[in-house]
């Protein structure tokens, strides 16, 4: 699903499991990353993909 993607939502608390996997491997693919910590409700974008910093 991820490959797929040009944006990621990711919720997390900021603990070792699947959203981090999920985060690590959109980054490393160089998508576009929304991630939301749900104990703070902070929102933080990655907005350079991989095809930006190529330019």
């Amino acid at each position: 699903m991820v490959k797929q993607s040009n944006y990621v939502l990711v919720v997390w608390n900021g603990k070792p499991g699947g959203a981090r996997k999920i985060l690590s491997f959109a980054r490393t693919l160089g998508k576009i990353v929304i991630q939301i910590d749900p104990i703070t409700f902070e929102v933080r974008t990655d907005l350079k993909s991989t095809s930006d910093t190529a330019q």
